[in-house]
């Protein structure tokens, strides 16, 4: 029975309010958060930590572990919003909240490189070298694809 995540997983409409602290600097704009939560809506979306920690605790056939532990053990990461932390869910087999081992193949091969954020947006936006398909719809069906592709952004990256 497939993970019921309308609550924990965010849309566009449903982003938090920003915080009323000026000084707090976001690293990326409403319009960059709103277009994650697009690109991510088929794949499961991205959920808040705290809602997704709680799913995790009730299910008994997730991951097998606490998110505050698979995020330790760099087995799952996520990114700060405005003292929210969201997690890309397209890293988890949703309907049994296990771990997806595709998405944590590629995303080891860009974690040197880029920070949470980019990586989520990596896996969101179409890339050239996926002939302008998003990593994140072909995980399943052509991990060798996405593997070199985020071998050719990590070099570039690295200059």
């Amino acid at each position: 029975m497939p993970i019921d995540l309308q609550h924990a997983s965010a849309r566009a409409d449903e982003r938090p309010a920003p915080p009323h602290d000026d000084s707090h600097h976001m690293r990326f704009t409403d319009e960059q958060f709103d277009a994650m939560c697009a690109n991510l809506h088929p794949s499961g979306g991205i959920a808040r930590g705290d809602d997704l920690a709680l799913l995790l605790e009730d299910h008994p056939h997730g991951a097998g572990a606490s998110l505050a532990k698979l995020i330790a053990s760099d087995q799952v990461f996520g990114f700060d919003r405005d003292g929210t932390f969201w997690v890309p869910m397209f890293q988890f087999e949703l309907d049994e909240l296990r771990i997806r081992p595709a998405a944590l193949k590629v995303r080891a091969e860009l974690a040197a490189e880029f920070d949470s954020w980019e990586v989520a947006t990596w896996f969101a936006e179409a890339n050239a070298s996926l002939r302008d398909r998003r990593p994140v719809d072909l995980l399943d069906s052509n991990l060798r694809e996405v593997l070199a592709a985020a071998r050719i952004d990590r070099f570039i990256a690295a200059g």
